[in-house]
């Protein structure tokens, strides 16, 4: 009887886990780079306090398509092996790869969605302060995030988030308009530049937030 009881208890037990496990939200991003765009997403995931989401942030190779097969290896492994991702993201940049439109239609396809830049995920730190529609060269950017952070930009900070907050909705504000600015011509995303959709993942983890 002793046993049987302890049997009880430990069933009543695993189906609080298992629903307790099923109230969540798995969301799985997986981010080119090792640093730069993870480490700024990390932090806003603890800003954010996603108490009933459970985010999981890999970094990839810079290369789209090889983000995009990573990002769907992972999500066929499910979270834990066990639990499926109710979303799954790709953080990638233009840069000089050719892979990029392939890699956003295939995404598509494969109900994965895009957070890209084009062309490169400091355009995102930009439109924190300044509407930017004009193209930048890549060496450019430091300089000029230097110039309104106040301090030396160095690629992979561990600051951007905390730095960039009190801006975070002018940088909306100038993603959306620079895409409602190119709504009307025929552009693929590749020769969209500058041009950039990270607002669209850091909205949505808004959303699933409490604040």
């Amino acid at each position: 009887m002793k046993n049987k009881h302890k049997q009880l208890g430990r069933e009543r037990f695993q189906r609080k886990i298992d629903t307790d496990l099923s109230k969540r939200i798995y969301i799985l991003i997986v981010a080119g780079g090792e640093k730069t765009e993870v480490n700024y997403l990390r932090d806003m995931k603890i800003d954010l306090e996603l108490s009933s989401t459970i985010v999981k942030i890999e970094s990839s190779s810079r290369d789209p398509l090889s983000i995009l097969k990573k990002a769907i290896e992972l999500r066929n492994k499910k979270y834990d092996f066990r639990i499926p991702y109710d979303h799954t993201w790709i953080v990638f940049d233009k840069d000089d790869f050719t892979s990029f439109d392939q890699t956003i239609n295939r995404a598509n396809s494969e109900n994965i969605r895009c957070a890209w830049s084009n062309e490169c995920f400091e355009l995102w730190y930009l439109l924190h302060y300044d509407y930017v529609n004009t193209t930048t060269p890549r060496g450019d950017f430091a300089e000029k995030i230097t110039e309104n952070i106040g301090k030396p930009y160095r690629k992979n900070s561990t600051e951007m988030y905390e730095l960039l907050k009190p801006h975070y909705r002018n940088a909306v504000k100038n993603a959306v308009r620079l895409r409602l600015d190119l709504k009307n011509h025929d552009k693929t995303p590749s020769q969209q530049n500058p041009c950039t959709t990270v607002d669209k993942l850091t909205e949505f983890l808004y959303c699933l937030s409490r604040k």
